[in-house]
């Protein structure tokens, strides 16, 4: 379990409601959006969508604007929403690189070239897995390393270096600790930029130094560059705590993200940065406790997520009957909030599993009857239903 929750760590906030924390897209021309690339170093993703497509609209509404989707792609793409038939460079684009379903995601480098394409509506883990491995395949890092190896330690190529290595998720302290310890003054702006990249652990050194020259980085750079480096500090200690179990590095993430600016960052950060550890070590009092706070909040209270706190249980904790009530009961909520029969599948399935058949079997009947517009759950209703007319002895 613990093994799944690493992977999929880049997610801490998971949970994090639709809100305007998600992808900010480029509001220039497809021209300007290369020469933004390439001052970035980054590449560009490209929404290819049209106006009358059903599954771009749901990008829109349910993925793009999600937190955890907005930090991924805004630290490593330069994003572009083009119409492939209303927008002269959508139908430009649409041209030039074939696109002919809808929504097309097209990742593609400063010089023009297609690193990977992909096709249809993602949920937001899938779509930022999907982000994380066009990183990992257009990875520079290993090209800088032979240069590296051949003695360049010119500081402009450390820094490129060092970005490209955060972002391929490789380890970037050795190679930023070398080039810190030589420098005299670090308040020249090649270093202050250097320390900004270099920040990846909150429980680091480097992290120190940013703490410290602070207001000269903002100067440099912007109050909201620096709060998500914060940020980002802050979630790689997390991940380093489950990867120990160490709650002792846990509080030390939560202590360093006060540094943030916005208190209602801090107050997400610590909420959700306990549901990921205390769910990865198995700690259903303290991850139900840390949920309980969750849902307090102003953004937990969509179907959503209450679907999503019971899945987590269902899957992480199957045989902890307190976290397994809770689950039945917040599947209920989510199914009453939504009138969605996969939600009502899910409510009907956790009273089988917690030994409440007769009160299982009007609701998963009931997702029978509104399960026309997903035939898929048909099947999955029969068989439960089955299960539990046997359980009952009829």
């Amino acid at each position: 379990m613990k093994h799944i929750v690493l992977i999929l760590l880049s997610l801490i906030f998971s949970l994090s409601a639709v809100n305007a924390d998600g992808i900010d897209f480029f509001k220039g021309s497809w021209e300007e959006a290369l020469q933004e690339a390439k001052a970035q170093d980054k590449l560009i993703f490209v929404d290819a969508y049209t106006s009358w497509c059903g599954p771009c609209k749901l990008m829109s509404r349910k993925v793009f604007p999600v937190k955890e989707v907005g930090d991924f792609y805004n630290a490593n793409f330069v994003n572009l929403k083009l119409d492939m038939e209303k927008d002269a460079d959508g139908v430009a684009v649409r041209g030039k690189y074939g696109v002919r379903s809808f929504p097309t995601f097209l990742y593609i480098d400063p010089n023009e070239k297609v690193v990977h394409r992909a096709v249809g509506a993602k949920k937001p883990e899938q779509f930022v897995q999907l982000g994380e491995m066009v990183v990992r395949k257009y990875d520079k890092s290993a090209d800088l390393r032979l240069l590296y190896e051949e003695g360049n330690r010119d500081p402009e190529f450390l820094l490129k270096y060092v970005k490209a290595l955060n972002k391929s998720n490789k380890s970037s302290l050795k190679i930023a600790n070398e080039y810190l310890n030589g420098q005299t003054d670090l308040t020249t702006p090649i270093n202050l930029h250097f320390i900004l990249e270099s920040a990846i652990e909150s429980d680091s050194r480097i992290f120190g130094l940013l703490l410290q020259h602070r207001d000269k980085i903002t100067a440099l750079t912007s109050k909201e560059k620096v709060d998500q480096h914060i940020e980002r500090a802050c979630r790689n200690t997390v991940k380093k705590a489950v990867q120990f179990e160490s709650e002792d590095l846990l509080k030390e993430a939560k202590t360093n993200a006060k540094n943030i600016s916005d208190a209602k960052k801090i107050q997400q950060f610590n909420i959700e940065s306990d549901m990921a550890f205390y769910k990865a070590l198995g700690n259903s009092k303290k991850f139900l406790k840390a949920c309980a706070l969750f849902l307090k909040t102003e953004k937990g209270n969509e179907p959503e997520q209450y679907i999503k706190l019971a899945n987590d249980i269902h899957k992480n904790m199957p045989k902890d009957s307190k976290a397994m009530s809770k689950a039945e009961s917040w599947a209920g909520i989510a199914a009453k909030k939504s009138n969605d029969p996969k939600h009502y599948l899910k409510h009907a399935t956790l009273l089988f599993k917690n030994g409440k058949l007769q009160a299982a079997l009007p609701i998963a009947e009931k997702v029978l009857k509104l399960s026309e517009k997903d035939r898929a759950l048909t099947p999955l209703a029969q068989k439960l239903i089955e299960q539990i007319k046997l359980g009952l002895g009829s």
